[in-house]
């Protein structure tokens, strides 16, 4: 009967235990995930500016079209970027906004869908985009 009742008190420890863990780890995955993704997004981003100061434009292609990580990685690598990143940390392709004189990167996160217009400063949900624009992150997560 003790052994019985000492079995079902360790279950139970376990999994009071498991459901504070489990949610840390998630957690602190896509905290993990997030700080990858800024640092690329950051590379790309001196990558281009260096690029930029060298042609004096953003710009990738004259044709109007839009950006593609295809062009991108053309236009940097190897000159300016040894490796360009391609995707965020959750596996979506970066998306890339140019013009002359401004640029945007923008990171899908967690969820892979565009928030549409940015809300322009901290967020605090794994599945917001995060958008480096014009030398600085001007969508992020809170805390940064």
């Amino acid at each position: 009967m003790r052994k019985a009742i000492s079995i079902a008190i360790t279950v139970i420890g376990l999994g009071l235990l498991s459901s504070i863990v489990v949610p840390n780890l998630v957690t602190a995955n896509q905290r993990s995930r997030q700080k990858r993704t800024m640092a690329d997004l950051r590379s790309i981003a001196t990558a281009w500016e260096n690029r930029a100061t060298a042609v004096h434009s953003y710009s990738i292609d004259s044709s109007g079209r839009r950006t593609t990580v295809d062009d991108l990685e053309r236009a940097l690598a190897p000159t300016y970027i040894r490796s360009l990143p391609r995707r965020d940390a959750w596996g979506h392709e970066f998306e890339i906004e140019s013009g002359p004189q401004t640029y945007a990167l923008r990171s899908l996160a967690r969820d892979g869908r565009s928030d549409g217009l940015p809300h322009h400063g901290a967020i605090t949900n794994f599945s917001h985009d995060l958008i480096f624009a014009n030398g600085t992150f001007t969508q992020y997560p809170e805390g940064s």
